[in-house]
Parts: structure tokens; sequence; C-alpha cells
């Protein structure tokens, strides 16, 4: 379109204005070298023969206005008695207009304006050398049969020649006079020829205000003519045709019947402008008939019909509709075609006068049949508009080949739009080849049946590189291959991309081949071997490899699968393309890439997506599973995710980790007890084989042959297999329910040293689930600090302190699974508030009964990371409370120290929850733990002293052990239940402590503390802390 408006504006400046006012007027002497303007008003004295030049100003031979008889018609030049030379000086002008009202022409001296032919043995030639040529012919009779610019019958000959730079151009002009329905046309060439080198050619053949614009005709070629066309610039326009072969010739219209016809075309710029662009009626099989027309420069033909400017065929709009005509582009092209029916509304246009549905019909931009050909060696493009059939190219019985960039864009229609149609018949050969790159777009039409690339009855596509086709949701099929030897082969030189979206199928021995085989290809669609109302199959091969993706949308069905290395098949998910869906391959099957597939992780009987092979498997296909909310269950046979009826040689792999709940699951050749080359998940590792044990054999001195017993299969039910993100969500509740847990020792509360505290807590834990499958190790850090607040007394010597603290903690945990290998991470960190108090019976000593007491609130952010998974989030929240006491009481008492023995007692409530937390697997998570009482009851024994030289320098120093016994009233101080599957923490209902530590005052205001202390409880459980406080008084 861009060219055409280029075009457009160079032709404005070169067409002159001939169709009205004056021309110069002066005397005509017929034998004179030197042409002089005439006038023609009772009689028309043509110019039969002879050399003429046009050297001193611009010459009118003018027949407009003749009032003469109509039997005195004739043309203006005619070569009756030989040829006729004329010479136009370089920026003059020679106007010649005709005038044509006879109703009914002896021959075409009547019905044009210049008329070269032989009679007899006269030469036929009639001659044009430089200058500027314009020619014109009216005609205003109704029943006139034909009008023409110029004719060349047998024999005759049109040649228009330039003299150096002195080049000529020509214009004609068949303009519309008044109401006529006679048929008119720029040139006509019947068994003539027609030469053209010079500057610019232009033809313009008007329309008409009726209804009717039959014949309307740019160039009219027939019978064995030859048009030779070389300019500059190259325009012809007319309201039906622009260039039309006939399947008649000459004045009696008699068939023609083996000729050829040839026609070439050579500019700068080349436009064909019409109701359609060309058109050929011949048939091969009747006429024997052949067309050649070849273009050599930029070239534009633009075919539009719309409502107000029809005629009677119903193929208007067309750029290209031939019969036996092989076309020819050697440089970039552009068909436009355009036929519109009041936007696609309606089956056609109705006329305003006649009231008939003409317009629009059946609208094929590029029309190819009967043994035609179509190359274009450079890029090209197509459009079709309109139509209540739109169809962008068609091809029957012929062949058309792209060897440059292919562009068919498809906008509006009614029924149907249909980019490529190619199809065939018995004993024909019909295709259309695309060498380079095709892309197609069909994002302007609505129709209610859209297609991209169609063959049928044996016809042929061939698209060798890449093929775009993917901007309509609405499409029908964007390849489809219908019938006998029908075919589609798209990228066969492996070298193009392609993007296809739409559904591709095959049915009744049709086939369609294709390569993705670059990281920006795709296929997203179903495919189909039988479609509706097939009779039997057709075939689909597949080659996808090199980072190339096919969505499936569908259930599909495919002959040859090859998905090679990086290659891709995405099963898409239900919930956005419907339900599961199954990939058949009718033949065999050739693995190197990867399928992603999307099934329920629970029993044998859920529901999945499934590749079934009917033939066999071979190479290494990776899996990727994608669990649609599963539950997780312990399974017996599996889910058939991959069906092999024929030799499974082919390797699966599963690549990530299928997981639903607290399961995971595993891929699995053949069932449990049977070899059937299919493959299932099951939640279950394969079990180990049974040890059989040596057969016993009877000593050879006995002829019975040796009996070998074989031992019973012992019976196995396979354990399931635990996810290791269980552990994580374990260790996460199992931190946040300790994190900021402390006894009084831990923060040195000495009732004379009120003061602000800070302490550093490291610890390691240990710990295995119940399966004993999952094994954690966390990682724990706490710093917290406080100060005293408030302090009173009841007595002489007791002392009640209250203080606020706070807190910061961080843990780590790593989960392995000794199963499956796989392995999560935990993260739990956050913050704490509390309040404290402490009573001491003797505030000076600190013997005899204490009680301290506190209470806390944290807020924590978990994390979980399970390897291959999405990472998951969430909070842990709540509040903690402690009640601590013991009983000092001194065992001996020494110069330098003495020795204490303090029984202790502690109960720490926890009221800590996790959120309750959906995976982005669709895994349901409880971590529990909550509301646990941990009761300690412990023994410690302590010496306080100072060494000689340190006595009365505010120097203490003590140190201590003690052991204690540790109880949880829960099971386990923290589970998880995924998808209520619970896995639990072991070993920590009974744990055994041995803590050992020291205190030191270095002074009246200082103090530091430290104790090191070990847990052990059963299956494996253990921790490991260490505490490092310091204390200042202000």
């Amino acid at each position: 379109m861009e060219s055409y408006q280029i075009m457009k504006k160079q032709w404005k400046k070169i067409v002159p204005v001939v169709l009205a006012g004056s021309f110069l007027c002066g005397p005509f002497a017929e034998a004179a070298t030197e042409l002089t303007d005439k006038i023609y008003t009772n009689n028309i004295d043509p110019i039969t023969s002879g050399s003429y030049s046009v050297s001193k100003g611009d010459v009118l031979l003018d027949a407009s206005g003749y009032t003469g008889l109509p039997a005195y018609e004739s043309s203006i030049i005619n070569t009756m008695n030989g040829a006729v030379n004329i010479n136009i000086n370089d920026g003059k002008t020679l106007t010649i207009k005709g005038y044509n009202n006879n109703p009914r022409p002896l021959n075409y001296h009547q019905g044009s304006a210049l008329y070269a032919y032989q009679r007899g043995t006269l030469s036929g030639t009639m001659t044009f050398t430089g200058g500027n040529l314009i020619v014109s012919n009216e005609v205003t009779r109704t029943s006139h049969s034909s009008v023409f610019g110029l004719f060349a019958d047998t024999g005759g000959k049109f040649d228009f020649k330039s003299d150096g730079d002195n080049k000529i151009n020509l214009t004609v002009l068949v303009p519309m006079v008044g109401s006529m329905t006679a048929d008119r046309h720029g040139i006509g060439l019947h068994n003539g020829e027609l030469a053209f080198d010079g500057g610019n050619f232009l033809v313009k053949v008007d329309g008409d205000s009726v209804g009717s614009v039959n014949r309307r005709i740019g160039i009219e070629m027939a019978a064995g003519s030859n048009l030779d066309i070389k300019a500059d610039n190259i325009w012809i326009e007319a309201n039906e045709h622009a260039l039309f072969i006939p399947a008649t010739s000459g004045s009696s219209n008699p068939v023609a019947r083996d000729v050829t016809n040839t026609a070439k075309f050579a500019a700068d710029s080349i436009v064909l402008k019409g109701g359609t662009g060309i058109t050929s009626t011949l048939e091969t099989k009747f006429y024997k008939t052949k067309n050649f027309i070849e273009f050599t420069g930029e070239t534009l033909i633009d075919a539009a019909v719309k409502g107000d400017s029809v005629f009677a065929d119903i193929d208007g709009g067309r750029a290209i509709d031939v019969m036996a005509t092989n076309i020819t582009f050697n440089n970039k092209t552009t068909l436009l075609s355009e036929n519109l029916t009041d936007l696609g509304t309606g089956p056609g246009y109705k006329h305003p006068v006649t009231g008939n549905w003409i317009d629009g019909y059946s609208l094929k931009a590029v029309s190819l049949e009967d043994s035609s050909t179509l190359v274009a060696n450079d890029d090209l493009s197509i459009s079709s508009n309109g139509g209540y059939y739109n169809t962008g190219l068609y091809v029957l019985k012929s062949l058309a080949q792209f060897n440059g960039k292919t562009d068919i864009t498809m906008k509006n229609g009614v029924d149907s739009a249909k980019a490529v149609y190619v199809t065939s018949g018995a004993n024909a050969v019909s295709k259309a080849e695309f060498n380079d790159d095709l892309a197609i777009s069909l994002a302007g039409t609505r129709a209610d049946y859209i297609a991209g690339i169609e063959t049928a009855s044996g016809g042929k596509v061939e698209v060798k590189k890449g093929l775009i086709l993917n901007d309509n949701s609405d499409i029908y099929w964007a390849i489809s291959s219908r019938g006998a030897k029908s075919q589609v082969d798209v990228n066969t030189s492996g070298s193009g991309t392609v993007q296809v979206i739409g559904d591709i199928g095959a049915a009744n021995g049709g086939s369609i081949y294709m390569n993705l085989n670059n990281e920006n290809s795709y296929l997203t669609a179903t495919s189909y071997t039988s479609t509706s109302g097939a009779t039997s199959k057709g075939k689909v091969n597949l080659d996808i490899a090199n980072g190339a993706v096919w969505n499936m949308t569908g259930s599909s069905s495919v002959t040859e699968l090859n998905l090679l290395e990086k290659g891709r098949i995405n099963f898409m998910p239900p919930e956005s393309h419907g339900a599961f869906k199954t990939l058949t391959v009718d033949g065999n099957y050739y693995g190197g890439g990867a399928l992603y597939m999307n099934t329920v992780l629970a029993d044998d009987d859920a529901d999945t997506d499934k590749l079934i092979v009917k033939g066999n498997t071979s190479g290494e296909t990776d899996l990727f599973v994608n669990n649609i909310g599963g539950g997780g269950v312990l399974t017996t046979d599996g889910i058939e995710i991959i069906q092999v009826a024929g030799q499974s040689d082919g390797m699966f792999t599963l690549k990530n980790r299928a997981v639903a709940g607290a399961y995971e699951y595993f891929l699995h050749k053949n069932k449990p007890d049977e070899e059937n080359g299919s493959w299932y998940l099951r939640s279950e590792l394969t079990p180990e084989p049974p040890i059989t044990e040596p057969p016993v054999v009877i000593p050879p001195t006995v002829i019975v042959p040796p009996v070998v017993t074989p031992p019973p299969r012992p019976e196995s039910k396979p354990d399931p297999i635990y996810r290791p993100e269980a552990g994580s969500y374990m260790a996460n509740m199992a931190a946040a329910n300790t994190l900021f847990n402390l006894r009084l020792e831990d923060r040195e509360g000495r009732a004379e040293n009120s003061s602000m505290w800070l302490r550093q807590v490291g610890s390691h834990t240990k710990f295995r689930d119940n399966s004993g499958q999952l094994r954690t190790s966390t990682n724990r850090y706490v710093i917290q600090g406080g100060g005293e607040l408030f302090n009173t007394a009841f007595t002489a010597s007791d002392r009640l302190g209250i203080g606020m603290m706070f807190g910061y903690g961080k843990a780590n945990s790593h989960t392995d699974s000794t199963k499956s290998g796989y392995s999560s991470k935990g993260e739990v960190d956050g913050y704490s508030a509390g309040l404290y108090a402490t009573w001491y019976q003797d505030a000076n000593t600190l013997n005899g009964l204490y009680l301290d007491s506190w209470i806390n609130y944290s807020w924590l952010d978990a994390q979980v990371n399970g390897e291959k998974l999405a990472s998951e989030s969430y909070d842990i929240n709540g509040y903690s409370a402690s009640l601590e006491t013991g009983y000092r009481l001194p065992v001996y008492q020494g110069e330098n120290g003495h020795v204490f023995i303090t029984p202790q007692a502690q109960v720490i409530w926890n009221g800590l929850k996790a959120d309750d937390h959906t995976e982005s697997n669709g895994t349901r998570v409880k971590s529990g733990g909550s509301d646990n009482l941990q009761t300690r009851l412990g023994l410690k024994v302590s010496r306080d002293g100072v060494s000689d030289r340190d006595k009365g320098n505010d120097k203490l120093f003590s140190v201590y052990a003690e052991a204690n016994w540790i109880y949880n009233s829960k099971q386990s101080d923290a589970y998880t239940s995924m998808d209520d599957v619970k896995v639990n923490m072991a070993g920590t209902r009974n744990v055994g402590e041995l803590k050992l530590g020291t205190e030191g005052q270095l002074n009246k205001r200082l103090s530091l503390w430290s104790n090191v202390a070990q847990q052990l409880g059963g299956d494996g459980y253990s921790d490991t802390s260490v505490n490092l406080g310091i204390k200042y008084q202000f």
C-alpha cells in the first residue's frame, strides 16, 4: 500500500489532463511531413500510411466533435495502405481524440482511434518515435459493442520508440461520457503486437455511473498477441480488468486455439489498477493456448471493487485470476485485492439498481487454474479484503513458486477466509512452494470459518523456511490437509522460525510434516490425524528440537514424533485449556527432549495427561510433572502416564519433583508384577529384590533330577516416600517454640545486681521424623537483652524484681531424605518482646526459695525451600510463658568458697501458631506443636568462690553443673500435616540434659556468664547450645 501511494503521487505529476479544454487549431495538409492541428466534424479523413513529424509545436487531431454519419466514422490513423511513421520532437505533444458512435461497426476502423493491421502484403506497423503521444477515444451511444484507444489486429504492430534522450511518453485514455454500456478498452491486441521503449506508459479507462462496467478494460490481448513495454513508469488503470486475455480473437470473436500470448512489463514502478488486475479466461483443455506474462521492476497490482462500482462478474476484486497462464515477478511485488460486501455483513453487495447480489461472493486475491504458473523471484505480499468467501492464494491444477519472503494478509470475509488453498485432481499437479519465509496474518477477519493453509485432493504446499501464523485466536485450522496425496510441509530446510497458533489436521490420506527447530519456534495447537466426516486417517509427522515448543491445547494424535534435543512438549494445564490431554503416536516415538505433563497425584485411577505410543520408543526423554490438586496417597500400580504398545526401549526420566501432600512420587517402568513397558508414577521407591537362597540339589547318586525349590516370594508393601519439606516445616516450628526460651541462670539474675543485660545463644539441633526417612539439622542464633524496671520487697530479706526484655532470633535448617535423595531448607527469623519477674526469699545470699517467670510474644517469618520446588512463605506468631522455681541449699562452706545444691523445676507453655498454608503445588500444610507444656526437673550443683588475691575487690566467681529431665506433653514438640498426612518429629517426648556453666562478677558493675548444654533424646535427637551473657550495673 505504501508503494501504491508513492506511485500515485508520481503519476499525478506525469499525466496531463486531456479530456477537456481548448486545443490549438490550424490547417491540415495531408501530404505534408509536418503534422498540424485538425478538427473532424463532417467526415474523418484518416492517415493510412507515410512518414510524419511533430517538430514545430503541439498538434491536435480531434474527432470528438464529429457530427457526420456513423457510417463514415473511422480511426484517425491506420495502416490500410502500409506503414505509418511519426516522429515527435522532444517536448512536443501529439494528441489524438477519436469518436465512435456507430451502433454496428463494420470493423475496428470504426472502433478505435489508432488501428494497426496488415492488409495483404503491406506493412501493418505503426511507429511513433520520441515526444509525448496522447490518444483518447469517446462514445456516446449505448448500443456500440466495442471501443478501443489503440487496436492491433492480425499482422498489426504498434512500435513506440525513443530517440536517444528524447524518450517517448504514451497516454491512452478512454473516458466516460454520459450514460453508456459500450465495451471500452484502452489497448486491444488480437493477434497483434505492441512494443514500447520509453519514459512513461499510461492507460486509463474510466468507469460508469450505472451498475454494469462490463468490459472496461485497460489492455486486452488474445489470439497470439505480443506486448513488450520497457518504461520508466507503467500505469494501467481500468474499471474492470487492467490486463485481460479472453478466449476470443478478431473482429468476429472466433475462439483462439493453439496460440501463445506474451506480455512483458519492465519499469522502475509498475501499477495495474482495476476491478481485477490480470484476468485470463482461456482453458488449455479446450483451446490449447498459453499465456506468458513477466514483470521486471517494483510492481503493484491493485484490484478493488466496492458497492458503487460493481460489474456483473462475481469475481471482482481479484488481483490475479488466470487460466493457462505463466506469470513471473522479478522484483518486489504487492498484490492488493478488495471486494467489500458492506464490511462482510452479507453474502455480497445488493446493487441499488438491479437488486441483485453481484459483488463479493467469491473473492480470490490470486487465483491460478488450468496449468497456470506463478513465480515470484523477490519479496511478494498479498492482501485480500472482503468477499463472502475470501481466499488469499487459490491454486487449482497449477504451480506457484515464491523465492523471496511472502506475506499474506486476510481481512473481512463472511462465510470463510482462507489464506492459502491448494487443490488438484486426477492426473494433475497442484503445488504452492515457498522457498523463503511465509507470514500469514488473519487478525483482520472474523469469518465463520478461518484457515491458514489448506490442501485438498492431492494439492501440495511446501514452506521451506519459516512460517508465521499466529494472530487470530478464532482460527479453525492453521494447517489442514485432506485427500490422497495432499501434503503440507513446513520448514523442510530446518533453518526457519515457525510460530503457529491454531489446530493442525490431516485426513483421508493427506499429510502434514512440520519441523520446529529453534528456540523461537512454537506450535500452539491440537493435532488431528482424522477429522469430522473423514473415512480414513491422514499423517502428521512432527520434529521438535533446539528449544522449540509444542503447546498442546487438546488431546492430539500424530503419526511419527521426534522430540529431539532441547525440544519440548507442553501439555497445557486443564485449568486453562479444558480437561487432561492424551497424545497418541500411531507410529514410533524418538525422545531427546522434554515432556511437561499434568496429573492429579493421587491413587492409581487419578486423572492425568498421557502419552500413548502404539509403535516403538527409543532415545532419552526428560519428564516434568505438574500436580493438579492431588493430595497424595500410597499407590499400588501407580498412575500410568506413558503407555507403550511396541518395543519399549526409550528411557524416561523424571526431572522435577512430583510431590503431593506429604508424599514424593517417582517414575517407574512397568507394573510391580508385570513388565509391560509402560511408565507409572508411584509414591514409593522400587523395593529391593528379595534374597533368593541357592537351590537345594540332591546328590548325583540319585537318578531323579535335582529338585529346585524356590523360596516363597515375601509379601512386602513398599513404604511411602515422604517429602523432605515436612522436616523443614517441623524444624521451623520447633525452632519457633524454643528460640526465645530461657531460664533464670541464662540471664544471671543476681538480685543485688539489678541492671541491663545482654545474652547471645548459638545452638545446633539434630532430629529425625517418625518414619526415619528424614534427617534434619538446625542452627539457631539468638540475641536477647533486657533490664529491670521495678523492684520491691515484702520482708527485710526478700526481693521482687520486674523487668522487660527484647530479642531477635534466626534459625536455618536443612533436611535430607534418605530415600529420595532430595533435600529441603527451612528458615525462621523474627523478634520477641516480653516481661519477666524474679523473687528471692533471701536476696542477699540467694539461698532458699526462688521463683522466676516470664511471658513473651514472638512474631516470626518462616520459609521453606524444597529442592526443585517453589519457595513457600508463611508466619508464626504467638505467646509463650514460663514458671520456674528452685531451692538453693548450702552444703559446704570453705574459706574461699561455698558449695550449693539447687533442686529446680520449670514449666514452659508454648502458644505459638503457624499459619495454615497452601503450597503452590496445592498441598495444604498445617504445623503442630502449639499448646505444648514442657516440664523440666533437675538438680544443680554450684560453687561460689573468690581467690585470696581478689578478696575485698567485689569479685565473685561461680561454676555449676546441672542435670535435667525434660518432658513434652505432646507426642512431639512439632509435627507437620500435609493434606491430612501427619509426619511427626521423633525423639522429643523425653529428653535428658547436662549443662555446665560459669558466672563471674568482674567488679561491682560488670558481670559475665556462659554455659554449655547438651540434650539427648530418642531416635537420634540431640541439641547442643552455647550461651554467653554480659551485665552492667549503672
